[in-house]
């Protein structure tokens, strides 16, 4: 049977749903920011569940319930850097602090510790991360914790961050280790810069140790990097 509505309100429910299904007339488009708010959206509505656990992955059906330290510092950090649009993203900063709180207390402890991975569905974490893990996690709760002005976070943050430097951080080689006890690691672009982030993310929070040991990292590395382009 074909539709029993008029021809002039078919056209019109196609005009507005070609027109994007809105509820209130279109404006101008906000360059970068509509960008930023429909990713925000899909972001908590495909990886953020209603205890602030992040799914590291969406298989397009459901998301795989585990997460880990890189994927959750980076979202960390990304979250944060939404302050700037404060007044154009709602809800923002109750995903961050829930997002925050979640991986303070599942992926990390106050010894300064990460976790390499979480089950979210059975509550158990397995193994200590490696120094990408550690650096984007570091990055991501001091970046939180200075949006959110959390004492508790903080207080968090800097656990990893000393971590960072005692237990990875190799200061007669002036290098980072892979991994707490072992000697060496294999850097990545991805590996320099997040722990270069994370460093950064420290010395804005003024933790004890941190410039020294940027200084340190940064002139024992950049002899040894081949066809490199460095800022600064």
């Amino acid at each position: 049977a074909g539709s029993t509505m008029p021809k002039r309100d078919t056209d019109v429910i196609k005009k507005w749903i070609e027109d994007g299904a809105r509820n209130t007339v279109a404006g101008p488009p906000r360059i970068g920011i509509d960008l930023a708010e429909t990713m925000f959206k899909n972001f908590v509505a495909m990886h953020v569940g209603p205890k602030g656990e992040m799914f590291e992955r969406h298989d397009g059906e459901s998301p795989v319930p585990f997460t880990n330290p890189v994927a959750t510092g980076a979202a960390l950090q990304a979250l944060a850097s939404l302050s700037h649009l404060a007044g154009e993203i709602s809800d923002w900063k109750d995903v961050l602090e829930q997002v925050a709180e979640f991986a303070a207390d599942n992926l990390t402890n106050a010894k300064g510790e990460v976790v390499r991975s979480f089950d979210i569905a059975n509550g158990t974490a397995s193994g200590t991360a490696d120094l990408l893990g550690h650096a984007r996690m570091t990055a991501g709760l001091l970046a939180a914790s200075r949006v959110l002005g959390s004492a508790s976070l903080a207080a968090r943050a800097e656990a990893l961050a000393k971590r960072l430097i005692t237990g990875l951080f190799d200061a007669g080689r002036a290098t980072f280790r892979r991994e707490v006890g072992v000697a060496g690691a294999r850097y990545t672009p991805v590996v320099v810069a997040s722990v270069v982030d994370a460093l950064r993310e420290m010395a804005e929070a003024s933790i004890v140790g941190t410039v020294v040991t940027l200084e340190g990292f940064m002139k024992a590395l950049v002899p040894v990097m081949v066809f490199s382009e460095l800022s600064g």
